[in-house]
């Protein structure tokens, strides 16, 4: 009997490894799926003012960016990433307080926001970001 109770302890444990090992690990798309849905129409937002953006269209950007307010509950990066389109859509749109206004909102966000040395050394936005940082 003991032995029987050992086989059966032993074959349970095997078969409790085995279904573990065998789960697979989590796709992309699971794990996209289990973000937040805030997070998740955040991203999208950011996604689709990148493209505007790239297209040329800075109204467009701002528009979708500036109206998704789920951006204000999304990861860290996420909102500086919008912030940072913003900054740019507006610099490029001509509308210098705005534009520092987000810049503003990213040193809030990321104290230690920093903008590359190619982007710092743009002649409309990098004198704005550096006003913003004093």
């Amino acid at each position: 009997m003991k032995v029987k109770c050992a086989l059966i302890a032993i074959w349970s444990a095997g078969l409790a490894f085995t279904l573990t090992a065998c789960q697979s690990p989590q796709t992309a798309r699971q794990a996209e799926a289990a973000q937040p849905a805030y997070q998740r129409v955040a991203q999208a937002a950011v996604d689709e003012g990148t493209k505007q953006y790239e297209a040329g269209n800075f109204a467009g950007a701002i528009k979708v960016l500036s109206s998704t307010s789920e951006i204000n509950l999304a990861k860290t990066e996420t909102q500086v990433r919008a912030h940072k389109l913003l900054a740019f859509s507006y610099c490029a749109s001509g509308k210098p307080s705005f534009c520092r206004a987000e810049f503003v909102k990213i040193l809030s966000i990321d104290p230690n926001f920093k903008l590359s040395e190619s982007e710092r050394s743009h002649p409309i936005w990098g004198p704005i970001y550096e006003s913003a940082r004093k």
